[in-house]
This record gives C-alpha cells, structure tokens and sequence, in this order.
C-alpha cells in the first residue's frame, strides 16, 4: 500500500529562520551582516531617509516614487505634518523601489546564474516511491553545489515586487524542493548562496 502523496508546501511550512537567512543572503554585499529585515520596515522619517539615499537628495524624485508633491515631504522633513494614513501605505508602498536599491544590477546578475547554495537545516526527506518502512527521520541537509541557471529567478522577482518575505522564502524553498529530489526546508540553522562554493561557511 502506498503512502499519500507529500502535500505540496504551503505558507505554514515557512520558518522565521528561513526568512531571516534567505534576506540577508540577498542582500549581503549591499548591507553587510548587521542588517536585518527589521531595516525594511520603519517610521516614515526612517523611509523617507531610505529614499533620500537612494535619489541622492532629489526630493523631486523622493515626492515622485511615493506619488505626493515635493512640498508635502518637505513638510514632513521639518516636522510641520506627518503623513496621513493614505500617505503612510504610499509610504509603505515604495518598498519595491527600496529594494531595488538593496540588490545592484551586478549581484542581481550573478543570483540569476548558477550560484551555489548551500543548506543547514533540519529537513524531512520520505522517499518518492512511498514504501512501508521510509526513513522520514529528521536529518541534516547540505544542498549544492549549485541551482541551475535562472533557477533563482522567481525568488528574486517576488523579493523585487515587494511581496512579503514569507511568499518570498516560500518561492525559495519551493525552488529547493524541486531541484533536489523533493527535500523540504523546515527550520534553517546556516543558509549561503554564494558565487562560488565556500571552503568553510564561517568566512562568509
């Protein structure tokens, strides 16, 4: 008698370790390893210091990305009035731009290649063929060496569409899934995309 078919992974299947491992492997280079996904979020100063970075001051361009005038951030930057409630989700809406100036163009290209990913985690793995008796004990998984290329494309496209990181680890462990034989991430402990396979994953 064969088993059930392994139901498909879903949100719930998503860790917090997933999440928080797999953003500061996209933006590694541009943010160093004290950021994290707290960073995304933030008051509307916070945001609005993001975007005056990432236009150099141009509060033309700032007022444009969040869809106000000029002279409303102004009057934001000076404390005269703060963003109604329709301006804090235009606010919160310029997260596809911030992100986009979390991954440059270079490393954006090279996450489309062939990088190599490496995992630690705490994984189920049933055989395909659903025998009576399949080791489904809890193990180590080290994935690699490398995804075959563009295999990371959705996951970059869903992190550059500003969806949550939640549906964007979920396309990552999805990728995962697929590419190796039906292995599940559950609970991450150590995950490195890297360009090229690291000696130890410490140095990274």
């Amino acid at each position: 008698m064969t088993q059930p078919p392994v139901p498909p992974l879903g949100p719930e299947d998503v860790s917090a370790s997933l999440v928080d491992q797999l953003y500061l492997n996209l933006v590694r280079r541009h943010e160093g390893r004290g950021r994290s996904l707290s960073s995304e979020s933030g008051s509307p100063k916070k945001i609005l210091g993001e975007l005056g970075k990432i236009f150099r001051g141009d509060l033309g361009q700032v007022a444009a990305a969040i869809g106000v005038s000029r002279r409303t951030v102004e009057r934001w930057q000076a404390g005269t009035s703060k963003p109604s409630k329709g301006s804090l989700a235009k606010l919160d809406a310029t997260l596809p731009v911030r992100r986009r100036a979390r991954i440059p163009a270079g490393r954006e290209k090279w996450l489309r290649g062939k990088p190599f990913v490496g995992v630690m985690a705490s994984t189920r793995n049933p055989s395909p063929h659903g025998k009576k008796g399949d080791d489904t004990r809890d193990r180590k998984f080290n994935a690699g060496p490398y995804l075959p290329r563009g295999a990371l494309g959705p996951t970059i496209d869903a992190y550059l569409a500003g969806k949550p990181m939640t549906e964007v680890a979920l396309v990552f462990a999805q990728t995962i899934e697929k590419e190796y034989g039906g292995v599940r991430i559950e609970e991450v402990e150590r995950l490195v995309i890297a360009q090229h396979k690291p000696d130890y994953w410490e140095d990274l």
